[in-house]
């Protein structure tokens, strides 16, 4: 459903059709799909099976219906040998920060992290041996005293603090990673500095020393495991029971340093999306790693990277601090000096002691240094909440929310933990992330703030339905400024999903394939309907239709999960079900509802004779779960037949691969669909069109408005691509009809 499936629009003559396709069954405990009996009798042809195949394949790409193989196909990568021209001094840097002294005097000072327990800094210091201690926190003050009596680790100590996030991987927050001097060997570090665990890991067959730097995970695009690089150019990911896996070896010689992970987002990061970030200072350019395939990727910033030292992806409202090992000196710079640049890559490079700011055009990285006047000499870099005199503490940040999301109706009470809440902080609810800025959309009535890290709250309601999908979380502080009365809102990269309790993820299998493979995701709505039972969603997506070269047929094996969020399972799934056990992200809860099962479903004659996208609507009627139909446990929306034309509706649709609703506004105006086999959609009402576009997956989304006599009805449902619009098959008399028998059905 992405808008380049070559679709035509064409003039569509009305006429009235006929008769409604019914396809009921029973599901026993070893069965994985429904057993079809056709109520309204039909001619069926003979089916051929290499037809299918190919037709199979061509449905995944030009309909809004997501299909799953059972097997993952064959992965192409282009490996970057060279480096991508970089302009450096790019015009336009609106950014620039000024370094502040904080604190000196330290002993040859290394490694410095985050140390969440106590908001303060940790840094590793003594430098070449380690006596007589190793670790040094640094308090509100710049004052530094010895943290736990470890000592004699020799070499470069860099430090992976673990903090609250979203992606934990099952890492305790305030525990610390580090390595020893030995070759292979990572040390922990817990209980506030007392247990010291050495080794922590060993890593196989590992001839080099940690003295690079560590990261643990926070992106989720490693599992959020701890990234490890070697002096002998090895990469490792690490999971938080100890499991090590090697993703590159032997590249980029003895110099690897300050590796991170890099969100999952392509239009901002490129070809960095995703993968693993290593600086390489020796030869002064940055590696990324593929974190399943290991696949290596080198990039030399058109040589301005050299002596490459730390990267990172800046954080919103959390300070500076880097060691300037020439002066002995821990530097900062304040949150504010980097709104612009929240969520770019930047750089640290020791020799030149340049902090260098690192974006994606859309077709090469640019950077420029965001210094005014550069550190001698830097080590340890990090970004952190804490505060040290005269840099005061930063705002509050939110590093996760449990659970993950709520009805748009609110009420879910979650619990937020992060750094520097105060009383009288209000949780809020906003529709960007930083650095782009909005007002937020909704806020708690009352926000309960347990200590300076976590608070309580219970989620708002939305204002309105439209508002929907993934909300970032953030705080709204008050009060500021001269009068006293402004409010600053500090808003977060933590994402809060609100869904639709009766709008959900509807799977699908092919029967005439392997139980490992031809699975579809699309999207389905329970309706207010008289025995309570009934979902409404695209045509395609719970049958085939006709073709030259293949005979009609219906999906099998339904599941719908209404209220879903998060990510879907892909890997070994053998039925339906089993795409939502992942369960939805950040919640114990495998699912909101749980996940039921179709006994009957019913499309149109004119559908699965023709592909008839003005009539790709289907219904189904679902089980009861522990003796209660679907609507008693989610509630349903009001269907709204032969709705009124040219009015204003809002689209839903929940793409497999996203996770949550995506949502769209428009007035609607008639339009005709082409089917590609050239097939000129000629019955039926019209279909319905806006201006949006949504990807694959949101096929049988609901159109909705409250313009009818209905509050939230649902008058059409997402079918396909007309030209660059959304379509929606328009739900007139021919689905009114075909309701109507459905919601006459006994429910199990």
């Amino acid at each position: 459903m992405d808008g380049t499936s070559g679709r035509r629009s064409v003039r569509a003559v009305l006429r009235p059709i006929g008769r409604t396709w019914f396809v009921g069954g029973w599901r026993g405990a070893a069965s994985r799909h429904l057993a079809c009996i056709v109520v309204v009798p039909v001619a069926l042809v003979a089916l051929l099976p290499s037809a299918m195949a190919s037709a199979a394949g061509a449905r995944s790409t030009t309909r809004h219906r997501r299909r799953f193989g059972g097997l993952v196909g064959a992965v192409a990568l282009v490996v970057c040998l060279l480096g991508v021209l970089v302009a450096a001094g790019a015009a336009g840097a609106a950014t620039s920060v000024t370094l502040t002294p904080l604190a000196t005097g330290f002993p040859t000072p290394i490694g410095i992290d985050y140390y969440q327990p106590t908001n303060e800094m940790v840094m590793s210091v003594n430098f070449l041996g380690g006596q007589p201690n190793n670790f040094d926190l640094v308090d509100s003050n710049g004052k530094f005293s010895p943290f736990s009596s470890v000592s004699g680790l020799t070499d470069e100590v860099y430090i992976a603090a673990i903090r609250s996030s979203s992606c934990a991987g099952g890492f305790t927050p305030g525990d610390m990673y580090f390595g020893t001097g030995q070759p292979g060997v990572i040390a922990k570090l817990s209980g506030g500095g007392s247990t010291l665990t050495d080794p922590w890991v060993t890593l196989p067959n590992e001839g080099g020393l940690l003295r690079g730097g560590l990261f643990q995970d926070v992106y989720c695009v490693a599992g959020g495991d701890l990234i490890v690089t070697t002096t002998v150019g090895d990469v490792w990911r690490v999971s938080s029971n100890g499991a090590a896996t090697e993703l590159a070896s032997n590249f980029g010689g003895s110099t690897l340093e300050g590796p991170t992970t890099v969100p999952n987002d392509s239009a901002r990061y490129g070809p960095w999306a995703g993968q693993i970030l290593v600086s390489d200072e020796g030869n002064g350019v940055i590696w990324s790693i593929d974190p399943t395939l290991g696949a290596v990727g080198r990039w030399d910033g058109g040589g301005v990277w050299g002596s490459a030292e730390g990267v990172h992806v800046v954080p919103a409202n959390e300070n500076f601090f880097g060691v300037d090992f020439g002066s002995a000196t821990l530097q900062g710079a304040v949150a504010a000096q980097f709104t612009g640049v929240v969520g770019d890559i930047v750089l640290a490079t020791e020799n030149s002691g340049k902090l260098l700011d690192i974006t994606w055009n859309g077709t090469s990285f640019q950077s420029y240094d965001l210094l005014t006047s550069d550190a001698s000499t830097w080590e340890g870099t990090t970004f952190a909440p804490a505060g040290i005199t005269p840099i005061p503490p930063s705002g509050p940040t939110i590093s996760t929310v449990d659970p993950g999301g709520g009805p748009w109706t609110g009420g879910t009470n979650v619990t937020v933990n992060g750094s520097n809440f105060e009383r009288g902080d209000t949780l809020c609810f906003y529709a960007s992330a930083p650095p782009n800025s909005s007002p937020p959309i909704a806020c708690t009535p009352a926000t309960t703030v347990v200590s300076p890290t976590q608070i309580t709250a219970t989620a708002p309601a939305l204002p309105s339905l439209g508002d929907v999908g993934q909300l970032y979380l953030g705080i709204e502080r008050c009060c500021s400024g001269p009068s006293g009365t402004s409010v600053q809102d500090y808003t977060s990269t933590v994402p809060y999903v609100y869904f639709i309790p009766q709008v959900g993820v509807l799977v699908a299998h092919d029967p005439t394939q392997s139980a490992t493979s031809g699975y579809y995701t699309c999207t389905a709505t329970v309706l207010q309907s008289r025995n309570r039972a009934v979902v409404v969603t695209a045509g395609h997506c719970v049958s085939v239709p006709r073709t030259a070269n293949r005979q009609r047929y219906f999906l099998s094996d339904f599941a719908f999960a209404p209220g879903y969020f998060g990510s879907l399972c892909t890997g070994g799934a053998t039925s339906s079900a089993d795409f939502f056990r992942c369960g939805t992200r950040d919640s114990p809860a495998p699912f909101p509802s749980g996940v039921w099962t179709a006994f009957k479903v019913a499309t149109n004659d004119q559908w699965l004779c023709c592909g008839n996208h003005q009539l790709d609507y289907g219904f189904l009627d679902m089980n009861s779960t522990n003796g209660k139909p679907i609507q008693d446990v989610v509630g349903g929306l009001p269907p709204t037949f032969n709705a009124t034309r040219g009015q204003s509706w809002t689209a839903f649709g929940q793409p497999a691969d996203q996770g949550f609703l995506l949502v769209c506004s428009g007035t609607e105006t008639p339009s005709s669909l082409l089917e590609q086999n050239g097939h000129v959609d000629h019955v039926g009402p019209r279909a319905m069109s806006i201006q949006c576009q949504f990807p694959g997956g949101a096929s049988g989304g609901p159109w909705i408005n409250s313009q009818n006599g209905q509050t939230n009805g649902v008058g059409g449902v997402n079918s396909d691509i007309c030209q660059s619009t959304l379509c929606a098959a328009f739900l007139g008399s021919e689905a009114q009809g075909t309701f109507r028998a459905m919601e006459s059905q006994p429910v199990p």
